[in-house]
């Protein structure tokens, strides 16, 4: 198979797996679903926090989100995961 690489280019088996420009990357909040976001916003702040904190810590991360979805999706999140069941 042949190889299409610039001269001067130096590629390790492994670059495969990383990226050489991580800065040009899209932010790891543009690329989450809302649902993601409420699931790491929770594993960070433990089952007990409300959903107010859940909503500010999601706005600290530019992630705008009414408490009402935050309700549902932990609903939803408790159903289909087990996670944060009373």
């Amino acid at each position: 198979m042949v190889e299409n690489r610039t001269r001067g280019e130096h590629h390790s088996p492994e670059s495969h797996w990383r990226v050489d420009t991580p800065q040009e990357q899209p932010a790891h909040e543009d690329i989450i679903s809302i649902t993601r976001a409420v699931e790491e916003a929770l594993a960070a702040l433990g089952c007990e926090a409300s959903d107010e904190d859940v909503q500010f810590r999601l706005r600290k991360e530019g992630i705008e989100i009414d408490c009402e979805m935050i309700a549902r999706i932990r609903e939803e999140l408790a159903r289909s995961k087990q996670v944060c069941q009373e």
